[in-house]
């Protein structure tokens, strides 16, 4: 009698595949929990690296700002403009430049521009204002450079003379001018040249101060440029 060894076979082949099926699963669920764990560790680990990081951020000393003012301040506004003034980046150009100031300059007369102007020099021309518009005939004294006195009686002469033309009436010296306007001296070795406007009801008078410039600071020629 034979035995029938492929029925035999199937059966071994049979076991042997759910065996491997079981082995297959077991090991399936054995990364599955084996992942979880680990995330379940990383996540701990990633809070754990958290804290620390915020610990070692709390116990650093940190220096002080170099310029706290500075950080705090609005960054569009500038002391060198009024606030009516917004600033864009051109204008931020033009003060971080280095241009030279710009001072008004009056047409037909000079550049206000006195950076270089001396107190002396002001208080002359004060002086000489204060004598043309009450005495024009009184010497001013210890003004006027002695060698030169008589530019002095020429300028009276024009100023009278040129008064009546450009005007139409006689000069009169009580109050002839109400203010006076200095401009950018022009400096050498020996002279100062001070460009002066007179102001008038009825127009202006542009001068031209001629003084010695050796320290008695006299002055040697008073000359008419201009009638407007």
């Amino acid at each position: 009698m034979l035995t029938d060894f492929s029925f035999y076979g199937n059966i071994i082949a049979m076991k042997k595949i759910k065996l491997f099926s079981s082995l297959f699963l077991l090991t399936a669920i054995f990364f599955s929990c084996s992942n979880a764990s680990s995330s379940k560790i990383i996540t701990s680990d990633g809070n754990n690296l958290r804290e620390a990081i915020q610990s070692k951020e709390s116990s650093v000393n940190w220096t002080k700002p170099l310029e706290e003012n500075r950080l705090s301040e609005p960054i569009d506004k500038n002391d060198k403009l009024t606030t009516a003034v917004r600033i864009n980046p051109e204008i931020m150009m033009v003060l971080k430049s280095d241009f030279p100031p710009v001072y008004p300059y009056i047409e037909n007369f000079e550049s206000l521009d006195t950076r270089d102007m001396q107190p002396i020099w002001k208080d002359i021309i004060k002086k000489l204002f204060e004598v043309i518009n009450t005495d024009l005939n009184k010497l001013p004294e210890n003004m006027i450079d002695s060698r030169y006195i008589f530019n002095y009686v020429f300028f009276v002469y024009d100023l009278k003379t040129q008064w009546k033309e450009n005007f139409k009436e006689d000069f009169k010296a009580e109050k002839a001018f109400s203010s006076y306007l200095i401009g950018k001296p022009f400096i050498s070795d020996d002279i100062v040249q001070l460009p002066v406007r007179l102001t008038a009801e009825k127009g202006t008078v542009s001068l031209m101060v001629y003084i010695r410039n050796d320290g008695k600071y006299l002055i040697n020629q008073i000359e008419i440029k201009r009638w407007d």
